[in-house]
């Protein structure tokens, strides 16, 4: 399964999602790839290969060092070879059929464009290779990798995922592109779908493309017939930009490169609701399974996140009952902005909000809550658009933090 990965700073929230292992990377982090309990993940010059079956305590086996100026933004690992989207020096094949002693089997340069993603299938990788469009690379022999197919996207390629004979290439504010690649040698391009926003990550189940798509939130897009794909579903993420997006059963875990990761119900594609979010910082992409998220971290390393979901809160969407001591998180609803607190003892919860100057608008809250969560309700028509803070204290705990109010 693919992924793709960039960065999120890790915190606890109120037990929803629990924070497992992390491994350290010391450089920038690109993309990330999962199989069979081992991850893949750039390290500055290289790839660190790690032993995750046990997601308390990951095991570093290995180190492969690429080059000073290499920076990773995607993997993709199938049988026994790693294929590396490496920035602007193209393609890179790794053996890895010994994680302990991984060799480079091959490379293909690409051009003078940055490799933003990569999708294999067989003996050919897909490669998103922004104004160099979508690029078709024959690796029946990893080491003399060969181009059978260009396709000019006429915009920037960030993304690709392929299914069938169909490739499908998320490119900024021209939307999704569908390619026909029965032929490799001659992609052909039969329909487009543009979206409000500025897509940046694509994922495919079944007959439904989810588009993570900028400042328009999680686009849902029928592509049964891929010759006119039509939209069916959205959830708006508001203020928060979609770069990313991974889908497991029925959840579609969307990310933004500035706060949080969504957790969005889609066992309904024409009505997907919100479960949860985690507030993290400058994420982008993250890689989901059946038990766990593998996240990267910036100029840190790869953090694993457990997500548990009972039947009871997909089915009424409540909260958690495990409060943890001066916890908050912030919900952005079409009307409201809901933040929820959460004591473990009866305290005091006194609250603020300025705007972007410092200014205090009003008072929120002041007075003695007992133990468990307290909402705060926003009501966003009483507020010109811009950015606010709320400030003030629950129990022994200041709180600070930024909501930004959007119409």
């Amino acid at each position: 399964m693919k992924t793709k990965v960039l960065f999120l700073i890790v915190v606890i929230l109120f037990g929803i999602i629990s924070f497992s292992n992390y491994i350290s990377s010391g450089a920038y982090m690109g993309g990330v790839y999962e199989i069979d309990t081992v991850a893949y993940l750039p390290s500055g010059a290289g790839i660190i290969i790690a032993n995750v079956s046990e997601p308390n305590s990951p095991i570093v086996m290995s180190f492969f060092n690429i080059g000073n100026y290499a920076k990773i933004w995607d993997i993709y690992v199938i049988d026994t070879f790693a294929y590396v989207a490496d920035n602007y020096a193209g393609l890179r094949i790794i053996n890895v059929s010994d994680p302990l002693l991984p060799i480079e089997s091959g490379r293909c340069d690409i051009g003078n464009e940055r490799i933003w993603g990569i999708y294999v299938i067989d003996t050919f990788v897909y490669i998103a290779a922004d104004d160099e469009g979508l690029r078709i690379i024959n690796v029946s022999d990893p080491t003399t990798p060969i181009q059978k197919g260009y396709y000019d996207m006429g915009g920037s390629a960030y993304g690709v995922y392929v299914v069938d004979t169909f490739a499908y290439v998320p490119y900024g504010a021209a939307g999704l592109k569908i390619i026909n690649v029965s032929d490799p040698t001659a992609p052909t391009g039969i329909s487009v779908y543009n979206t409000d926003g500025y897509t940046r990550d694509v994922y495919i189940v079944d007959t439904f493309a989810y588009i993570a798509d900028g400042s328009a939130g999680l686009r849902i897009i029928n592509i049964s017939n891929p010759t006119a794909p039509v939209e069916i579903g959205y959830y708006d993420t508001y203020v928060l930009v979609a770069v990313g997006v991974s889908v497991v059963d029925t959840f579609a875990y969307v990310v933004d490169n500035y706060v949080e990761l969504r957790i969005i119900n889609v066992s309904d594609p024409t009505a997907p609701i919100e479960m949860d979010f985690y507030n993290g910082n400058f994420t982008w992409c993250l890689y989901a399974t059946d038990t766990s998220e593998y996240v990267s971290v910036d100029s840190s390393g790869l953090s694993i996140i457990n997500y548990p979901i009972s039947s009871s809160r997909i089915e009424d969407n409540k909260l958690p009952d495990k409060v943890y001591k001066n916890n908050y998180y912030i919900r952005y609803n079409i009307e409201t902005i809901d933040i929820y607190f959460g004591l473990s003892e009866k305290g005091e919860l006194i609250l603020d909000i300025y705007d972007n100057a410092n200014k205090k608008i009003r008072t929120l809250n002041y007075c003695t809550v007992e133990s468990g969560y307290t909402k705060i309700s926003i009501n966003k028509k009483k507020y010109p658009t811009g950015e606010y803070f709320i400030k003030g204290k629950m129990g022994d705990t200041k709180v600070s933090a930024k909501i930004i109010i959007k119409k």
